[in-house]
């Protein structure tokens, strides 16, 4: 079955929303629209009954272990492009588990995906984006799926521009172990219960 992941949380209402989710996204950090602060992550963290993933874009191992060691995170989510001997000491001092994330549609997802494969417990495909993801926007689910091949055990998810009208079509085309959404379940910048509902239930359906 696939799972959801839901990313962005910023209120405790977005929280009580996406209880139905497999995973709970917050972005910390990043200086992005949805960033908390270590204290706001900290206290949305705190009423959540899923998973809770802690996306991050810092490249500094000693900082990263240090978030976790404050946060207690079940996924650390690593949306910059880092070295392996990075993942590795992050994983190494952390314990937690780690999914990488590889921008596809930058030209060099391949090279990507086999340096991160063997070190993260997971590959999360996103869209490029100059930002580097994040963007709402769609990418080639085609380039998703022959990348996912080369992640073998490793649990393939995938981001970027997913919504309830497409997600079906995406999984149909990647069957990935999750999909991630944060844009698509939102109205007006803010997340929506009933977008999230909606998108919930065409997952599930899948299957």
């Amino acid at each position: 079955m696939t799972r959801v992941k839901i990313c962005g949380m910023m209120r405790p209402q977005d929280v009580e929303a996406s209880s139905d989710a497999d995973y709970l996204g917050f972005v910390v950090n990043t200086g992005t629209r949805r960033s908390l602060t270590i204290e706001k992550a900290r206290e949305l963290m705190s009423t959540c009954s899923v998973p809770r993933v802690v996306v991050v874009t810092d490249t500094d191992a000693e900082a990263l272990s240090e978030l976790v060691s404050a946060l207690e995170p079940e996924v650390l989510q690593i949306s910059a492009a880092v070295s392996e001997g990075m993942l590795k000491k992050v994983k190494d001092d952390t314990g937690c588990e780690l999914w990488a994330v590889v921008h596809v549609g930058n030209g060099n997802e391949e090279a990507r995906v086999r340096m991160v494969k063997d070190v993260a417990d997971a590959v999360v495909f996103d869209t490029y984006s100059p930002a580097g993801g994040g963007a709402g926007a769609a990418h080639d689910w085609s380039a998703s799926s022959r990348l996912k091949t080369i992640t073998k055990s490793r649990p393939a998810i995938l981001a970027g521009g997913l919504d309830s009208d497409n997600v079906e079509c995406a999984i149909r085309a990647v069957d990935p172990f999750a999909v991630d959404v944060s844009s698509g379940v939102e109205v007006n910048g803010a997340k929506d219960p009933g977008r999230i509902r909606d998108f919930i239930r065409k997952v599930r359906r899948c299957h």
